[in-house]
Protein backbone atom coordinates (compact mmCIF):
# COMPACT_ATOMS: atom_id res chain seq x y z
CA UNK A 1 0.00 0.00 0.00
CA UNK A 2 1.18 3.73 -1.03
CA UNK A 3 0.23 6.73 0.94
CA UNK A 4 1.35 10.29 -0.45
CA UNK A 5 1.73 12.30 3.26
CA UNK A 6 1.44 16.31 1.79
CA UNK A 7 1.57 18.65 4.31
CA UNK A 8 1.72 22.36 4.47
CA UNK A 9 4.32 24.30 6.08
CA UNK A 10 2.60 27.20 7.06
CA UNK A 11 2.57 26.99 10.81
CA UNK A 12 5.29 23.91 11.09
CA UNK A 13 5.76 23.66 13.85
CA UNK A 14 2.36 22.65 14.73
CA UNK A 15 1.81 20.93 11.61
CA UNK A 16 4.68 18.46 12.10
CA UNK A 17 3.41 17.02 14.92
CA UNK A 18 0.37 15.31 13.15
CA UNK A 19 3.67 13.08 10.96
CA UNK A 20 5.19 11.90 14.32
CA UNK A 21 2.13 10.72 15.45
CA UNK A 22 1.02 9.37 12.18
CA UNK A 23 4.45 7.25 12.37
CA UNK A 24 4.54 5.86 15.52
CA UNK A 25 0.37 4.72 14.68
CA UNK A 26 1.75 2.83 11.83
CA UNK A 27 4.12 0.97 14.22
CA UNK A 28 0.95 -0.76 16.08
CA UNK A 29 -0.72 -2.23 13.13
CA UNK A 30 0.64 -5.42 11.59
CA UNK A 31 -1.09 -5.05 8.31
CA UNK A 32 0.93 -1.38 8.09
CA UNK A 33 4.30 -3.18 7.89
CA UNK A 34 4.35 -3.31 3.71
CA UNK A 35 2.86 0.13 4.02
CA UNK A 36 5.45 2.54 1.62
CA UNK A 37 4.92 6.41 2.48
CA UNK A 38 5.81 9.30 0.27
CA UNK A 39 5.71 12.68 1.83
CA UNK A 40 5.58 15.64 0.09
CA UNK A 41 5.63 19.26 1.82
CA UNK A 42 4.28 22.85 0.23
CA UNK A 43 4.08 26.29 1.04
CA UNK A 44 0.61 26.73 1.77
CA UNK A 45 -2.55 24.66 1.91
CA UNK A 46 -3.44 26.71 -1.50
CA UNK A 47 -0.73 24.22 -3.23
CA UNK A 48 -2.18 21.16 -1.89
CA UNK A 49 -5.03 20.39 -4.41
CA UNK A 50 -2.44 20.90 -7.00
CA UNK A 51 0.10 18.50 -6.22
CA UNK A 52 -2.14 16.08 -5.52
CA UNK A 53 -3.70 15.93 -8.84
CA UNK A 54 0.34 16.40 -10.23
CA UNK A 55 0.52 12.61 -7.88
CA UNK A 56 -2.19 11.52 -9.36
CA UNK A 57 -1.22 11.73 -12.90
CA UNK A 58 2.41 10.60 -12.48
CA UNK A 59 2.54 7.65 -9.61
CA UNK A 60 0.22 4.74 -8.14
CA UNK A 61 -0.71 5.75 -5.23
CA UNK A 62 -3.48 4.32 -2.54
CA UNK A 63 -4.26 7.06 -0.11
CA UNK A 64 -3.17 10.19 -0.08
CA UNK A 65 -3.13 12.58 3.38
CA UNK A 66 -3.44 16.32 3.76
CA UNK A 67 -1.94 17.96 6.58
CA UNK A 68 -2.37 21.56 7.03
CA UNK A 69 -3.42 24.51 9.31
CA UNK A 70 -5.57 27.95 7.95
CA UNK A 71 -5.43 30.77 10.70
CA UNK A 72 -8.41 33.35 10.64
CA UNK A 73 -7.73 36.91 9.94
CA UNK A 74 -4.74 36.28 8.03
CA UNK A 75 -4.27 36.98 4.50
CA UNK A 76 -7.49 35.62 3.62
CA UNK A 77 -10.57 34.68 4.53
CA UNK A 78 -10.10 31.32 6.31
CA UNK A 79 -13.60 30.35 5.13
CA UNK A 80 -12.86 30.92 1.63
CA UNK A 81 -9.60 29.19 1.28
CA UNK A 82 -10.57 25.92 3.76
CA UNK A 83 -14.01 25.40 1.54
CA UNK A 84 -11.39 26.21 -1.96
CA UNK A 85 -9.14 22.99 -0.73
CA UNK A 86 -11.97 20.87 0.60
CA UNK A 87 -13.95 21.19 -2.64
CA UNK A 88 -10.44 20.19 -4.34
CA UNK A 89 -10.37 17.17 -2.01
CA UNK A 90 -13.91 16.27 -2.97
CA UNK A 91 -13.40 16.57 -6.94
CA UNK A 92 -9.53 15.04 -6.73
CA UNK A 93 -11.31 12.14 -4.86
CA UNK A 94 -14.07 11.32 -6.67
CA UNK A 95 -12.57 11.67 -10.46
CA UNK A 96 -9.18 9.88 -9.18
CA UNK A 97 -11.39 7.05 -7.05
CA UNK A 98 -8.60 7.69 -4.42
CA UNK A 99 -9.57 8.23 -0.89
CA UNK A 100 -8.21 11.71 0.36
CA UNK A 101 -8.17 11.97 3.76
CA UNK A 102 -7.70 15.65 5.35
CA UNK A 103 -6.49 16.82 9.20
CA UNK A 104 -6.64 20.51 9.10
CA UNK A 105 -7.15 23.04 12.13
CA UNK A 106 -8.73 26.33 11.48
CA UNK A 107 -8.80 28.36 14.90
CA UNK A 108 -10.34 31.42 14.70
CA UNK A 109 -7.90 32.89 17.31
CA UNK A 110 -4.47 32.05 17.39
CA UNK A 111 -1.23 34.26 18.28
CA UNK A 112 1.89 33.02 16.84
CA UNK A 113 4.24 34.46 19.17
CA UNK A 114 2.16 32.89 21.78
CA UNK A 115 3.64 29.39 23.26
CA UNK A 116 0.46 28.12 24.71
CA UNK A 117 -1.87 28.94 21.91
CA UNK A 118 1.08 27.04 19.69
CA UNK A 119 0.96 24.19 22.37
CA UNK A 120 -2.59 24.06 22.47
CA UNK A 121 -3.05 23.63 18.74
CA UNK A 122 -0.22 21.06 18.24
CA UNK A 123 -1.93 19.16 20.56
CA UNK A 124 -5.08 19.43 19.01
CA UNK A 125 -3.68 18.42 15.94
CA UNK A 126 -3.22 15.37 17.17
CA UNK A 127 -7.08 15.15 17.84
CA UNK A 128 -7.44 15.69 14.52
CA UNK A 129 -5.02 13.19 13.02
CA UNK A 130 -6.65 10.05 15.12
CA UNK A 131 -9.86 11.06 13.97
CA UNK A 132 -8.48 11.05 10.33
CA UNK A 133 -6.04 7.87 11.12
CA UNK A 134 -10.05 6.24 12.31
CA UNK A 135 -11.33 7.20 9.10
CA UNK A 136 -8.21 5.64 6.99
CA UNK A 137 -8.55 2.56 8.76
CA UNK A 138 -12.40 2.18 8.43
CA UNK A 139 -11.71 3.23 4.27
CA UNK A 140 -9.64 0.48 4.33
CA UNK A 141 -11.54 -2.36 5.60
CA UNK A 142 -14.50 -1.02 3.55
CA UNK A 143 -12.50 -1.46 0.57
CA UNK A 144 -10.99 -4.75 1.33
CA UNK A 145 -14.37 -6.00 2.32
CA UNK A 146 -15.78 -4.74 -1.64
CA UNK A 147 -12.97 -6.34 -2.65
CA UNK A 148 -14.00 -9.70 -1.42
CA UNK A 149 -17.93 -8.94 -2.50
CA UNK A 150 -19.03 -10.72 -5.62
CA UNK A 151 -20.80 -8.81 -8.23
Amino acid sequence: MKIAYIEASWHYDIVKNAHKWFEEQLKSYDFWEKVEIEKFKVPGSLEIPMLSQKIIDRWDFDYIIWVWLVVDGWIYEHRFVGNAILQGLVKISTESRIPIFSVILTPQSFDENSTPDIQKFATHFITKWKEAWNALIQMYETLKQLENTKK
